[in-house]
């Protein structure tokens, strides 16, 4: 048994040695997403609509023997009358790619023979399978899963026999680099493991119908939640997984995406964001869709603790290890109190650099433009002539007033000044 990225590294040595491989495995495990990641490894992308195809998925287990050969028809040669095999359209004559036998021993026995030849001498009566195209087979296994057809002892020689088991590892990775999995539905299987992703039992609607868990339907569970509101329709969504990953999974899920969805608490980052919180933000940033709301939100709460631990630090400043008193500081705003004011603020900092460093490493975990919150200079002046100001608005400080906090740190103050040039360069 192998994982994805041995499976690939097999199929590539195969074509090198002009071996045509195999790969077995459970239906909805991704066997056909393997031979796109490696057309697109090998030529670029995966195209298979146009003239220049490169790859081209043949369902052999669908196929009719007239849908591989071709149709016979008539035509006048040399005095004489004819039958030629008109072959099919999606033949190609040209260039180079792949050529994906799926579903390979549920075909007809009849349309396996029509393989034989092209596995064997890659042609079909007149046809001849182009020198640039390699051909990869896939099957399921035989178990009492699946209705499949005893392929022949001499066409079985003639590949090499991959068993394909992908891990929850290989199946995270391709959600986060093709951008096809939700958000939501990454971290849950994240968190909670194998048991979901392939489970190990079919997962029960009701007493009666019983759906079977495996990759594919997470998938098509993602595009659901990608066509809907589902925030807004909890019910319809909970019916609707129901039919896809089953009772139990379902629960589960829809349990972890209310709890993962709430935005962190200031202290969880200024206080423990290594050690707790980071986990969580980076399976927000690093997943199909950035939930770029939920980021805001724990934004606008690191800033309002940020707030909040300022205005007790007052009472630090107005002591008598400060000297002086931060209030007629503030008003005098003269260069040599605000060097004492710089003076004491490095004392805090010494104070608070467990806090600092948790909040730079948030800030660089989380995308540019979310630092502009940070940044947000006009938007006080913005609301200066309101008669009464928001207490959440005000709580985004400008970033004078922040960076006096995070004086001395030169991490803090680099990421700062960075979201401050961005936010610049979007106006």
């Amino acid at each position: 048994m192998a994982g994805v990225k041995i499976t690939k590294e097999a199929i590539k040595v195969c074509f090198k040695a002009n071996v045509v491989p195999f790969v077995w495995g459970q239906f909805g495990v991704g066997k056909s997403s393997i031979a796109k990641q490696i057309c697109e490894e090998l030529y670029g992308e995966c195209r298979e609509k146009g003239k220049d195809v490169n790859f081209i998925d043949l369902r052999v287990g669908n196929l009719e023997v007239g849908d591989l050969i071709g149709l016979p028809v008539e035509k006048q040669m040399e005095r004489v009358m004819k039958t030629i095999f008109a072959i099919p359209e999606y033949w190609p004559e040209g260039g180079e790619g792949i050529l994906f036998l799926d579903e390979f021993n549920r075909a007809q026995q009849v349309v396996l023979q029509a393989c034989f030849s092209l596995v064997l001498d890659r042609k079909i009566h007149g046809y001849h399978l182009p020198d640039g195209w390699k051909v990869i087979a896939a099957g399921n296994p035989p178990n009492d899963d699946y209705i499949v057809n005893e392929i022949d002892a001499a066409l079985f020689s003639r590949f090499c026999h991959l068993v394909y088991e992908p891990t929850k590892e290989d199946w995270l990775e391709y959600g986060r680099k093709t951008k096809k999995i939700h958000n939501g539905i990454l971290s849950f299987i994240d968190e909670k493991g194998d048991t979901h992703l392939f489970g190990a039992e079919k997962a029960k609607i009701d007493d009666t119908i019983q759906v079977n868990q495996n990759p594919r339907s997470y998938e098509m569970l993602s595009r659901v939640m990608d066509n809907m509101d589902w925030e807004n329709n909890p019910n319809l969504l909970r019916i609707i997984s129901f039919g896809l990953i089953g009772k139990t999974s379902t629960t589960t899920f829809l349990a972890h995406l209310q709890e993962s969805d709430k935005p962190l608490k200031g202290n969880e980052i200024l206080d423990s964001y290594e050690k707790t919180a980071r986990a969580k933000v980076k399976k927000w940033t690093g997943s199909s869709s950035i939930n770029m709301s939920i980021i805001n939100a724990t934004c606008q709460n690191v800033i309002d603790e940020i707030h909040k631990r300022l205005n007790k630090d007052k009472d630090y400043f107005a002591s008598k290890d400060a000297k002086y008193d931060l209030k007629d500081d503030m008003v005098k705003k003269s260069k040599d109190n605000f060097s004492i004011y710089e003076e004491a603020s490095k004392k805090k900092i010494a104070i608070i650099n467990d806090e600092l460093n948790n909040v730079a490493a948030f800030l660089m975990d989380i995308p540019l433009e979310m630092c502009v919150t940070f940044v947000k200079r006009d938007l006080q002046k913005q609301h200066d002539g309101s008669k009464k100001k928001d207490d959440t608005i005000n709580m985004i400080m400008p970033i004078r007033t922040i960076m006096r906090y995070f004086f001395g740190h030169e991490k803090l103050k680099n990421i700062l000044n960075n979201a401050a040039v961005h936010q610049t360069k979007i106006k």
